[in-house]
């Protein structure tokens, strides 16, 4: 496991890891037609209610930056995803936004201390903009004090769908002949 710490902080800092996909636009994934991101992590502490006054200082953040279809440039043409993650909230602070400004959706409440894994579900269906080819994913600590410990991280791209989903298996008797 990864632990991303900071501590004795009163401003704002960083902790993160990254994986670089080689080449000027990154991996192609244009064949594939499911995308997801799955994580393994907990968060032991963190100083900021939810992810900060500006919604941008999670203690967990995963972030995928891709191009899409009409990438011309890969310096302006880089488009990103982000998820946050928090546990910490307090009421005096209910004005802050639930989420970055980046972020599609809202930032994601979970229990202190305890394994949490997330999965994106099917990315190329999420994203208003269909991805190409991935340039990074980035798993990130944000804020002024956290503690955080990442087990796995990773990206699954194919034809169907990477994680099958947890369905029960119903088994129904046959009647005798």
């Amino acid at each position: 496991a990864w632990r991303l710490t900071r501590t004795d902080a009163s401003s704002h800092g960083e902790t993160s890891c990254r994986q670089e996909f080689p080449g000027e636009f990154g991996l192609n994934i244009r064949d594939y037609t499911y995308l997801e991101l799955k994580t393994t992590f907990l968060i032991d502490d963190q100083s900021l209610s939810e992810c900060g006054e500006q919604g941008s200082e999670c203690p967990m953040m995963v972030r995928i930056d891709y191009y899409d279809q009409y990438a011309t440039d890969a310096k302006k043409d880089l488009r990103s995803w982000y998820s946050g993650f928090y546990y910490r909230f307090s009421p005096q602070y209910e004005s802050w936004p639930p989420r970055c400004d980046s972020c599609l959706q809202d930032h994601r409440r979970i229990n202190q201390g305890v394994w949490y894994t997330f999965n994106s579900g099917n990315l190329l269906n999420t994203l208003p903009e269909m991805p190409v080819s991935i340039k990074r994913v980035i798993f990130y600590a944000s804020g002024h004090e956290y503690d955080v410990f990442v087990s796995e991280i990773a990206l699954m791209a194919g034809i169907s769908e990477v994680v099958p989903p947890d369905v029960p298996l119903s088994i129904t008797p046959t009647p005798p002949l």
